[in-house]
């Protein structure tokens, strides 16, 4: 018979779902991604002597032999993984030091969304005890209340049908880089309406001032890395607004051929 409390050895690693639209998933080489598996698997959940929570001590032939890799892949994948601030490391003697950047936010429970039946009921039960109360004390209120959740939900289902899934998908990446700038930013808490025009936004953006969706995703990682600009650039339209002042700060100076020429280079280096 199974025994269904017997603990599996090892600990665990959590992955969000969002997992399968991340770069390293999506668009690079599937050994990168298996490295990166790797990497996390063997960093330490808990503090120990010599490591702290999320950091390890690796060598190339362990991820070599591990992940039916060759060192070059190896090489290739650490320096991305670097460049997009996921991962720090640092040489010692006989190998290197690593460091999964973000590993507590990551790697705890407490930061996953979840749903449950339970919830959906405690939220419903609460919903209709405000609708009663409203009613009780003012007939007319509530009518105005319930017609503006009901334009909500149609402006979320018509927002999903009017623009594209690129629209949307570029508004929810510069949203979830400037929660992880500031995880208290009032950007959590956007209506259905702000969010149909922070899309809007996008799509202009690149059907208006003719931006491609490589260049906008570009622009905004930047937006949101850079010291200045991430106090700056606060919503799609902000973006928008400012673009030509960011591409010319992310720009190398005296750059000879043209700002959307180098950002054509530069966006196709950033995906390999």
């Amino acid at each position: 018979m199974e025994n269904n409390d017997e603990k599996v050895d090892g600990g665990a690693t959590l992955w969000a779902r969002q997992t399968i639209e991340s770069d390293i998933f999506c668009s690079k080489p599937a050994e990168w991604f298996k490295i990166w598996f790797y990497i996390i698997c063997k960093t330490n959940y808990k503090e120990k002597k010599k490591f702290k929570r999320g950091e390890c001590f690796l060598k190339y032939e362990w991820i070599m032999n591990t992940c039916n890799v060759t060192k070059n892949q190896v090489d290739h994948c650490i320096r991305w993984l670097k460049k997009e601030q996921m991962l720090a490391t640092r040489k010692a003697t006989r190998g290197f030091f690593v460091k999964a950047l973000n590993y507590n936010k990551f790697q705890s429970i407490s930061t996953y969304k979840y749903i449950t039946k339970s919830d959906t009921e405690s939220d419903l039960k609460a919903t209709q005890k405000r609708h009663r109360s409203d009613t009780k004390t003012n007939k007319d209120n509530n009518d105005k209340k319930e017609k503006n959740i009901k334009d909500n939900e149609n402006t979320l289902s018509s927002c999903l049908e009017k623009f594209s899934e690129i629209d949307i998908k570029l508004t929810q990446l510069l949203i979830d880089l400037m929660l992880e700038n500031y995880p208290e930013s009032s950007v959590k808490r956007l209506t259905t309406k702000r969010q149909a025009k922070w899309i809007n936004e996008c799509r202009l953006l690149r059907e208006k001032d003719k931006r491609t969706s490589e260049q906008i995703e570009y622009i905004i990682k930047f937006s949101q890395k850079d010291k200045f600009w991430k106090g700056v650039i606060l919503s799609m339209a902000n973006l928008r607004k400012n673009w030509d002042k960011l591409v010319l700060r992310a720009m190398p100076k005296n750059y000879s051929s043209g700002i959307d020429e180098w950002l054509k280079e530069k966006t196709e280096e950033e995906n390999g």
